[in-house]
C-alpha cells in the first residue's frame, strides 16, 4: 500500500510540474506600467503613452489596442471634460510583442491642476492553448498605473489605467 502511495505521490508531481511549466502555449505580455513622455504634462502637449511589458507574450497573433483620455478641460460655460480615444483599424497589423504606445495631443484649453485620467486595453489571440491565469508586472521603474494580464484557452487580455496631473 505505501508503495502504491509513493507512486501515486511521484506520478502527481511530474503532473503538476507539467502543468505549471512556463514554457507551454500561449502567454500574454506581463506590463510594468505606463512610461509618459514628456514626463510633465502641459496644455497643448504633444505626448507618447507607451504600455511597457517587463516579460513579453508568447503565442499572441491579432493584436488590438484600445486607448482613453479623460481630460479636464475649461469650457467656455465653466469646468469640464472631454474624452479622447483611439482603437486600432481593424486592417491595421499590430506586432503581438511591441510595446503599445499612442501619441496624443492634450487640448490646449486643459485645466492646469486638474487629473487626467487613461485606461488601456489590448486583446490578442491565443496561437496555442493557455491555462486560465492572471499576472501583474508592476510597477516597473519609470513607470506610473498599474496593468493586469490574463489569458483564457482562446485570448489573452490586459487591462490598466493611470493618472496624471496636467501642470
Amino acid at each position: 500500500m505505501r508503495k502504491l502511495y509513493f507512486i501515486f505521490s511521484i506520478m502527481l508531481a511530474t503532473l503538476l510540474f507539467a502543468a505549471c511549466n512556463e514554457e507551454e502555449g500561449a502567454m500574454p505580455p506581463i506590463f510594468g506600467g505606463f512610461r509618459i513622455e514628456p514626463s510633465a504634462i502641459h496644455p497643448g502637449d504633444h505626448i507618447k503613452i507607451t504600455a511597457v511589458q517587463v516579460q513579453k507574450g508568447r503565442d499572441l497573433y491579432g493584436a488590438r489596442h484600445q486607448w482613453q483620455l479623460i481630460v479636464p478641460i475649461e469650457g467656455e460655460d465653466g469646468p469640464t471634460q472631454v474624452t479622447i480615444t483611439y482603437k486600432t483599424p481593424d486592417e491595421e497589423i499590430i506586432s503581438s510583442y511591441d510595446d503599445p504606445t499612442w501619441e496624443v495631443t492634450i487640448p490646449a484649453n486643459a485645466s492646469i491642476g486638474g487629473r487626467i485620467s487613461g485606461s488601456f486595453k489590448g486583446t490578442w489571440n491565443n496561437a496555442s492553448d493557455a491555462e486560465m491565469a492572471s499576472f501583474n508586472g508592476g510597477p516597473a521603474e519609470g513607470c506610473i498605473g498599474n496593468i493586469n494580464s490574463s489569458c483564457s484557452t482562446l485570448y489573452s487580455q490586459a487591462n490598466g489605467s493611470f493618472s496624471l496631473t496636467i501642470q
